[in-house]
């Protein structure tokens, strides 16, 4: 019974199948919203009329949303980003633990697109875009987080089979 509970619970995240499958789901919903809204709302905008006109409704007010959180939090936001990759960083690669490795590998990336997502708010907003350059906008930014996913993935892909050479698990 302590076996097949530890073999649930193993740290060994590079070799374990809900690893693998958390990083699919993890990359499936962070290409399929932009600031929250589904990107199938964006591909609905694209004709025109009346879902051009919620679209651009409900980016404002989530981009209002997102620099309102970013002016009230900004201090804890970027502490508690800092000290959670500074942590991460740490235990990853100083001392080599693997579900730290593993956890850096989603963690590192997922700043990166919530700085994007900020960018992207706060340029919505400055520059009051609407119509095709607001969609134009939307696409190119999930082209970018497709990107960071294609880049990350092959990292942790190569990362983890390296990691499983050398700690030996395919012996």
């Amino acid at each position: 019974m302590l076996g097949l509970i530890g073999e649930a619970i193993s740290l060994r995240s590079f070799s374990s199948l809900w690893y693998w499958i958390a990083v699919l789901v993890f990359w499936i919903a962070s290409t399929g919203r932009v600031l929250g809204i589904s990107f199938a709302s964006v591909n609905r905008a694209q004709g025109g009329g009346i879902a051009l006109m919620q679209l651009e409704t409900m980016t404002y007010i989530s981009a209002q949303i997102w620099i309102a959180g970013w002016q009230k939090w900004q201090v804890m936001w970027v502490a508690l980003s800092a000290a959670t990759l500074v942590s991460l960083s740490l235990l990853a690669f100083f001392y080599g633990i693997e579900l730290a490795q593993a956890l850096w590998f989603l963690v590192f990336p997922y700043l990166m697109i919530l700085a994007l997502q900020l960018r992207l708010a706060l340029r919505i907003l400055r520059e009051n875009t609407s119509d095709d350059a607001l969609i134009q906008m939307m696409h190119r930014f999930r082209v970018a987080v497709q990107g960071i996913g294609f880049i990350f993935i092959f990292l942790t892909a190569g990362f983890a089979f390296f990691h499983l050479l050398i700690a030996g698990y395919f012996r």
